[in-house]
């Protein structure tokens, strides 16, 4: 989940590279919509989203039956190690800082895909 335009499709051109099937939501009430209506198995959260920035998104996930084993990986520009535990107080499982590493990625997507 993705707040900039430009970001969302490099995102999805990425993964659907290497045959990923992406959904796409803008803000962080759209994420929680989505999976309660929709079945995932994996979710690139975004920190700062509007109206419901990606910490809050995560929370109300895991409050979701469909949301609880979810993994979620944080994507953000903020790379400090505070906002890397906030998200994992929020209920994510991973960080990656932006700019994205496409290895790095792919690599943490494969890792949490196989755990499932």
């Amino acid at each position: 989940m993705e707040d900039e335009p430009i970001n969302r499709e490099i995102a999805q051109a990425l993964l659907e590279d290497v045959g990923f099937i992406v959904d796409l939501a803008e803000d962080g009430g759209k994420a929680i919509e989505r999976v309660q209506a929709a079945t995932y198995d994996l979710i690139l959260m975004d920190m700062q989203m509007p109206h419901i920035n990606g910490l809050e998104a995560t929370r109300q996930i895991r409050l979701l039956p469909e949301g609880a084993a979810i993994p979620i990986i944080a994507m953000t520009a903020n790379a400090f190690a505070e906002d890397r535990e906030l998200c994992i107080e929020a209920g994510m499982n991973d960080f990656i800082a932006k700019p994205v590493s496409v290895s790095l990625l792919y690599q943490k997507l494969c890792a949490w895909l196989q755990k499932r």
